[in-house]
């Protein structure tokens, strides 16, 4: 990115109300009807940029013809609109704004020189800016708008009403089985995995492109460059439809903003459907990775109006601000004038509920940008390495060098011109300066907390020893019990008859074992005796599973509830879990914390903690335990991101590690445990998803922030190097 600091005119040092200001040669002006009022658009065509004026406004542009002033500009409006007129303060603002948009000039060869030499420094930085490199590889021309031609047809009715079709399907199937769709993306690596990823990303990029630019000459508009953009050296493509913007509709404008990901979300079904089919691994794992890169991506990249990527210009054309960033960055200019130089904060062309969405809008979209900007510069020292911090320094002359030169000379000239101007500015910037730094650095006290999750102490399910159907229950939620009673009963009648069958074998096989005896055949006598033993060892696996059939209690306590979810006849695997009896006041918080917690999380061994359910509501306890060494184990399935929690997993590769468990922590933790207090285990039943909330951490927001970035990229380089 860059910052837009405009045509540099220093109007300070002119007397605009006797100069003669003209109208930029490449500029075109009509009329358009919004919200049922009366405005008139402006195209740059030379820099393919457009802006929407009042009528007030329009009025005093067209007397700007280069051989008046503007004064007398402003008495010519006067006679034609009456009082309803600019006045002189609003007139020479309007004139400033023209100026440093680029939209007129000031006759006079010293103002031409200082704007060219600004623009051309402007130029110079934009094009030496590492993080956002833009090569235009083909301007309008036949055959790009017979090419365009081919794909135009694809946004006609009947085809725009399957693709919604198909989105439509595609996103119900993802919403069915987002969780596996997000496992399957992970579960295989090759050697060569991220050349398809490279790959599939660019193509995705030059269709979703691609789709921007078909749409845009199928609703009558003209693409002006087709081109790549290298954000951090990694390609993407960009096509300039602003032409656009003459379209009378601001729906076909949305349209053409939108169509970019439409053909991409297309996609993303399609593959979502055909996931859905394929048996293949490796062939769902690219199906997978098409759906998550063409589909969840897309919307979460290309959706956020506060960058310039679509869902930015579908929010400029439902507010009718054609240039919305480029507005917001003026009105963010006026305030930071009135707020450090005392000028007037009057726009001249926006009305009080206009100004104050601008205004909302510039310091969302410039924070949100200079959070982008710091994301890019760790990327940046993270990926290159030494290369990487000269490419951040490099980076940062690029992005603030030339503002804060034009500050500096602007600082500079009040120091020696209008000193109260200048000691105002300094005052103001050192006061705000403190409250940000204030903001930045002073560290503030918040709880350490820790995903966890509710469980029953070991030994506390209760299995089925065999196969069988459930023939009766014995118990309610709730009942106590004690060790003996029974539960379950299961009925499994060819367990039963199999039994009796070898029992009926054992018989006979120690029959033979006497003839074989009496008749002294060493032999067979040996024989019959290997026979029976066989028959018994088959009995004395037989007889537990017989008598498992009557499931009974192991011990005394409590039955849970949660896992009776079983009826009469229902059929049930051996091993399968029937319920679950504990004893009151055993019932724990297993927990994970990670490695910059466990100072913390030591420290509070013996004092009181919280345990915060899904319902905010909090319940007192103690910690009992802390694992002495972390471990990339899994606690619980229930923390893992594959099932909604908040601790990121990943494969298992090793097979010797994968006899237990398919995933492990990426980054290791600690295993917390915390006892759930007997007045409080109706409201935490187990296999609730709770946070344990404890200790009190004193950290700045700049280290809190430094924290985060160092723990993000140290996550993503083990997920590389796993």
């Amino acid at each position: 990115m860059s910052f837009d600091t405009g045509q540099f005119i220093d109007t300070n040092a002119i007397d605009l109300v006797q100069e003669r200001v003209r109208l930029a040669s490449d500029i075109a002006v009509w009329p358009v009807w919004e919200c049922g009022e009366a405005f008139y658009r402006i195209e740059s065509r030379d820099r393919r940029r457009f802006y929407r004026v009042g009528y007030r406004e329009y009025v005093l542009l067209s007397m700007l013809d280069g051989s008046t002033n503007i004064a007398g500009a402003c008495g010519l409006a006067a006679s034609k609109l009456g009082t309803d007129a600019l006045t002189s303060d609003e007139a020479e603002s309007v004139v400033v704004w023209l100026l440093q948009e680029g939209l007129a000039t000031v006759d006079g060869a010293a103002s031409r020189s200082s704007s060219q030499t600004a623009n051309t420094e402007k130029s110079l930085w934009k094009r030496i800016n590492p993080f956002w490199i833009q090569v235009p590889l083909a301007k309008s021309s036949p055959n790009l708008r017979r090419l365009l031609n081919c794909f135009a047809p694809l946004f006609g009715r009947l085809p725009t009403l399957i693709g919604l079709g198909a989105v439509v399907c595609g996103m119900i199937a993802y919403g069915a089985n987002a969780t596996a769709v997000h496992q399957s993306s992970g579960n295989l690596f090759t050697a060569d995995g991220w050349i398809y990823f490279f790959v599939t990303w660019v193509l995705l990029k030059i269709v979703h492109e691609l789709g921007h630019a078909a749409a845009c000459r199928r609703l009558g508009g003209e693409v002006s460059e087709i081109g790549i953009v290298f954000m951090l050296f990694a390609p993407l493509a960009y096509v300039d439809v602003t032409s656009c913007w003459r379209m009378p509709k601001a729906f076909s404008r949305i349209m053409v903003s939108l169509a970019g990901m439409y053909v991409e979300l297309v996609i993303a079904s399609l593959a979502m459907l055909a996931w859905l089919w394929c048996d293949s691994v490796a062939s769902r794992f690219w199906l997978a990775n098409i759906v998550v890169t063409a589909g969840v991506s897309t919307l979460l990249f290309n959706a956020n109006p506060l960058m310039r990527f679509d869902g930015y210009y579908v929010l400029s054309d439902a507010t009718q601000i054609p240039n919305l960033y480029g507005e917001a960055s003026a009105e963010l200019k006026r305030i930071g004038k009135w707020l450090f130089y005392g000028e007037s904060p009057s726009s001249g062309h926006s009305h009080r509920g206009r100004s104050l969405f601008l205004a909302t809008y510039g310091v969302a979209a410039l924070i949100w940008r200079l959070m982008i900007c710091m994301a890019l510069c760790a990327a940046a020292s993270f990926m290159f390495s030494g290369a990487g911090i000269l490419l951040v320094a490099f980076a940062v002359v690029a992005w603030f060098g030339q503002p804060l030169k034009q500050l500096f000379e602007m600082t500079r000239e009040d120091f020696q011109i209008d000193r109260p101007r200048f000691l105002r500015s300094t005052v103001v910037a050192t006061f705000t300066s403190a409250i940000l730094l204030c903001l930045l650095f002073l560290p503030f006290g918040t709880s350490v907390v820790l995903p966890g999750v509710v469980h029953d102490p070991p030994g506390a399910e209760i299995r089925s020893a065999a196969d069988g159907f459930i023939a009766e229950v014995h118990v309610d939620a709730g009942t106590a019990v004690v060790r003996g009673q029974p539960i379950v009963t299961l009925r499994n009648e060819s367990l039963r008859a199999e039994l009796r069958d070898m029992e009926l074998k054992r018989e006979a096989a120690r029959v033979k074992v006497r003839v074989a005896t009496d008749s002294h055949d060493a032999s067979a006598t040996q024989v019959s005796r290997e026979e029976l033993r066989a028959i018994e060892r088959q009995i004395s696996e037989l007889r537990p599973k017989v008598d498992g059939l009557v499931v009974t209690a192991p011990h005394g306590g409590v039955v849970s509830g949660k896992q009776l979810a079983f009826s009469i006849g229902r059929f049930v695997r051996e091993g399968e879990e029937l319920l679950r009896i504990s004893n009151a006041g055993n019932r724990e918080v297993i927990a994970a914390a990670h490695q910059d917690q466990i100072e913390t999380v030591r420290g509070s061994r013996h004092q009181p903690i919280q345990i915060s359910d899904v319902r905010l509501r909090r319940f007192e306890t103690r910690l009992k335990a802390v694992q002495p060494r972390a471990s990339r184990k899994l606690p619980d399935p229930a923390l893992s991101a594959l099932h909604g929690g908040p601790l990121q997993v990943q494969p298992i590769e090793d097979e010797e590690d994968n006899r237990d468990e398919e995933t492990r922590l990426v980054e290791p933790h600690f295993i917390v445990t915390a006892s759930v207090r007997s007045d409080h285990e109706n409201e935490l039943p187990t296999g609730t998803r709770v946070r344990l909330l404890l200790g009190y951490r004193r950290l700045s927001l700049w280290d809190r922030t430094r924290v985060a970035f160092a723990k993000f990229w140290t996550q993503k380089r083990q997920e590389h190097e796993g």
